[in-house]
């Protein structure tokens, strides 16, 4: 046998032994997965994360529209675009760490109200003239509920 043929030979070794592993290790999983489901601080993150993402988005819209208003010659909403800047990467981080389940959820959550709810009231300056920030501002709000909630 050469150097190859052994090299096959062990390659199919590890392969059928992480196979096996696999085999025994997933159905673990699986029931440990299931009795996830009913854990409700998991589905609370998992509403403050769906809250944290629609507000991303809509903060995103918000930052856009702004910006085409900068770029006419209206500089009223630039401190819009810098509140709503800062609810943007806090809700990201928001996001990610619901997603984990994280032990530190509860207090960034508790940061992230700080910081949509000054987001909302700048952006609520600008929503009746404006649909994407009328918008931004319900999505702050929005995940300021669903924070309230952890």
């Amino acid at each position: 046998m050469n150097i190859k043929d052994e090299n096959i030979k062990l390659n199919r070794k590890k392969f059928l032994l992480t196979a096996g592993t696999l085999a025994a290790v997933v159905p673990s999983i699986n029931a440990f997965a299931s009795d996830k489901k009913h854990d409700h601080g998991a589905h609370m993150a998992s509403k403050v994360a769906e809250a944290a993402i629609e507000c991303v988005s809509k903060g995103e819209e918000c930052v856009n529209h702004c910006v085409e208003i900068i770029k006419a010659g209206d500089t009223s909403v630039a401190q819009c675009i810098a509140t709503v800047n800062e609810a943007i990467a806090a809700c990201r981080a928001l996001a990610s760490l619901s997603n984990y389940n994280s032990v530190h959820l509860k207090k960034l959550a508790a940061v992230c109200i700080d910081i949509c709810a000054a987001c909302e009231k700048e952006c609520n300056k600008h929503a009746k003239k404006h649909k994407a920030c009328e918008e931004c501002a319900e999505a702050c709000a929005d995940c300021i509920k669903a924070c309230k909630k952890i």
